[in-house]
């Protein structure tokens, strides 16, 4: 009996895993055609308001697509060759570096931007250096194969995601819009919930089950991102269609054009009606201070007026 039935119990089983596989490739896709629609919004919207806090974050999406696909590559190869045992390989090491790039320069760049907190050059010495052992860890997993890259590689992921969701949580009273505050700390809480335990699954399962095609999916990687994307498109929402205060901005920023503002007047009508110091500005838009107060001088001399209150006033006034 045992020799009759164990030839379909073995389809079976084959079937089954090959399902599997699809079903999970299915729902990394799915992932990715969402996270490239949050990729594109965000660059739509970098365009229209001219900021690079838009920028930045579409970068740091993209970077969190690159790396899935990675995954969907592999799974694809799986599904082709049958052999879990899949070699870092020249396409591997392309995306897996211009990913890490995307996501861990402008993560920290990110929110230093969004807390106005100047990222000075100790900071910026010590990312270059972690985005360099990164790097070193790649070349080396892509020429030796080793398994240990991974784990060096891992922790300096980690220790750039936890930095700057740190950075976020304890400057959080810095950001001055409401809704950008609650969603970088919901992001900065997401960090500091998932990354952890993406180093501990990674490291035992590197250990452990270097083979195992289940075990070796990163899904608290897919959900991170995932969750990531739910989040940005929940509060992208509730701050470009329900958000009266943006509305409000858009339109006093409009009706400035009344009074021949140059491009970058019209940037900074914007972040003066939101309360930004000239401090804050200068680093929002990578300008000096001096700059700023020569642009405000040359505003409140368009509109004459002598001081911001009568700046929106004035604004508001204007239909």
């Amino acid at each position: 009996m045992i020799v009759v039935y164990f030839p379909n119990y073995r389809y079976n089983y084959n079937y089954i895993n090959k399902l599997m596989i699809h079903v999970i490739l299915l729902i990394y896709l799915l992932i990715v055609s969402l996270g490239i629609t949050v990729v594109v919004i965000t660059l739509l919207l970098a365009r229209k308001y001219r900021s690079r806090l838009y920028i930045y974050t579409g970068l740091a999406f993209l970077g969190a697509v690159f790396n899935l696909l990675v995954c969907v590559i592999d799974l694809y190869r799986f599904t082709t060759t049958g052999s879990p045992v899949i070699k870092f390989g020249l396409y591997s090491f392309s995306l897996t570096g211009l990913s890490a790039f995307l996501m861990l320069y402008f993560l920290p760049v990110l929110s230093h931007q969004v807390t106005g907190i100047p990222f000075r050059i100790p900071k910026r010495i010590v990312h270059i250096l972690l985005l360099s052992g990164i790097f070193f860890t790649l070349v080396i997993e892509l020429i030796y194969q080793l398994r240990i890259a991974l784990y060096f590689r891992d922790f300096f992921f980690a220790l750039i995601f936890i930095y700057s969701a740190f950075i976020i949580l304890f400057y959080h009273n810095k950001i001055v819009n409401s809704k950008l505050r609650s969603a970088s700390k919901a992001y900065s809480i997401l960090i500091f919930s998932v990354v952890p335990a993406i180093l501990l699954y990674n490291t035992i399962v590197l250990y452990f089950y270097p083979n195992n095609i289940y075990l070796k999916q990163p899904y608290f990687n897919v959900l991170f991102l995932a969750v990531s994307i739910v989040l940005a498109l929940w509060f992208g929402a509730r701050y470009f269609f329900n958000n009266k205060e943006s509305i409000e901005i858009g339109t006093l920023a409009e009706r400035a054009k009344y009074f021949n503002f140059s491009k970058r007047e019209i940037q900074i009508v914007r972040l003066l009606v939101q309360g930004l110091s000239n401090r804050e500005i200068a680093e929002h838009l990578y300008i000096s201070q001096k700059t700023v107060k020569n642009h405000v001088y040359n505003i409140f001399r368009k509109i004459n007026v002598k001081n911001r209150v009568q700046l929106i006033n004035v604004l508001a006034s204007r239909s």
